[in-house]
């Protein structure tokens, strides 16, 4: 069964651990520009969400590469830097913007999970990154979106 990485937005504090221990695990740097998940957020409302690749079923960033960098291999989705041209279309063609380019190498990045083992999950204090079975994480996250939505609908 495949699996994937689930945000529960009301567990995240915002402190970027999953940012920090990404960087290391890919990069042997502590930065959170060089990570492969991404944490936005709203300090306004405290509101946190932290982004990284869904590993599409039919990813459109694997189709448009022109060198085919990118393939999609039991269940996810790739990136051969050796072919990477850095054209950053790859970047444009995905929904979720979870693709990022290493400048300084050259060419683009994404989240591969950590060989099934993801750092993130591993290292996040509260729990909101979990490491979950699609077919419960995606039940999941409509009922979390759900629930975020209606609040939002009755506080306006």
């Amino acid at each position: 069964m495949k699996k994937m990485i689930v945000f529960d937005s009301t567990k995240c504090t915002g402190c970027k651990t999953c940012e920090i221990v990404c960087s290391f695990k890919n990069d042997q740097v502590f930065g959170s520009s060089r990570a492969r998940i991404r944490n936005f957020r709203d300090l306004d409302q405290s509101f946190f969400v932290s982004l990284t690749c869904m590993q599409c079923e039919d990813p459109p960033c694997v189709k448009i590469c022109p060198t085919m960098a990118l393939s999609k291999e039991d269940g996810l989705v790739r990136i051969e830097s050796m072919r990477c041209i850095g054209c950053k279309i790859c970047m444009l063609a995905c929904p979720f913007g979870a693709i990022a380019f290493d400048a300084a190498r050259g060419f683009a990045v994404k989240c591969e999970l950590c060989g099934g083992d993801p750092e993130c999950v591993a290292f996040c204090p509260t729990g909101a990154l979990q490491y979950r079975e699609i077919e419960t994480a995606n039940a999941d996250k409509q009922r979390n979106l759900f629930a975020r939505l209606k609040e939002a609908c009755l506080s306006s």
